[in-house]
């Protein structure tokens, strides 16, 4: 198993780099639609066969949206349904049957993993 952590690959390594887990929780509920359609695509196309990636978006269900938006100051968090979360991952190429979706009760992020087969 091959690590890459920070930095940046170029030239034929970013060509060649086919990781078998990527984890991009914490990022996708800042990016607009087109963002994370595109972004969703290139990680996806970029894990080997067997791959995971796995990511998180705040739910509009979060029971206290307002403060954690306003008071821990993210106010540039884009909260989704599952069904918009599931509808971009689709939109970008992601087929279904990849797809995992986990729910936690405390309603605050739906847990996305993506399987690629």
């Amino acid at each position: 198993m091959a690590w890459f952590m920070g930095g940046y690959l170029s030239g034929r390594d970013a060509l060649d780099f086919a990781p078998q887990c990527i984890d991009a929780m914490g990022l996708v509920e800042y990016l607009d639609e087109n963002e994370v359609i595109t972004l969703m695509g290139r990680l996806h196309r970029m894990l080997e066969t067997g791959g995971v990636l796995v990511f998180t978006n705040m739910r509009p269900t979060h029971p206290n949206l307002d403060i954690h938006k306003r008071a821990v100051c993210w106010p540039g968090v884009r909260e989704r349904s599952e069904q918009d979360v599931e509808r971009l991952m689709l939109a970008s190429g992601i087929r279904p049957e990849e797809i995992t979706i986990m729910l936690p009760d405390d309603q605050v992020y739906g847990i996305y993993g993506v399987v690629r087969k």
